[in-house]
């Protein structure tokens, strides 16, 4: 079995419920989170001289339900500049439905899309790597 079957798997095993609750924007702690998130972009968005940011083109690797790229949108990036890419059919469909339809989202394994070189100007990613176990497969996507 290969690594991209293997974080299948794993994510296949997952209670739905705890997702949901582990997620939750109502919850106090998720929602600190997401602020606190926030603030770590806009300040990061400022050091890297990235403003504007409407006109810039944003990747980001395992985009789950879409929920970070719903807050860029809400920060000004424009939709027809965002793109993703999730592994998971069942996330796709959740961000397809959230997300404007100006979203472009690539299916399947990161390590294998069909994009060129500095093609964007933010590659995103927020918890991908704690999902890959295997050490070879972390170093190949993150030189990708």
């Amino acid at each position: 079995m290969n690594e991209i079957e293997k974080i299948k798997l794993r994510y296949s095993r997952r209670d739905k419920y705890e997702i949901y609750s582990r997620y939750d924007p109502l919850s106090p702690c998720v929602f600190m989170t997401q602020h606190e998130r926030e603030r770590a972009l806009i300040s990061l968005i400022r050091k890297c001289d990235l403003n504007p940011v409407y006109n810039k083109q944003v990747l980001e690797i395992g985009c789950g339900s879409g929920s970070n790229l719903l807050q860029l949108i809400q920060m000004g990036f424009t939709p027809k500049n965002i793109f993703a890419n999730e592994l998971l059919e069942d996330r796709i469909a959740v961000a397809r439905n959230r997300l404007p339809a100006d979203v472009s989202i690539f299916p399947g394994d990161a390590c294998k899309l069909d994009i060129q070189n500095n093609s964007f100007d933010i590659i995103y990613q927020s918890t991908v790597f704690s999902s890959i176990l295997d050490d070879e497969f972390q170093s190949v996507l993150a030189n990708e």
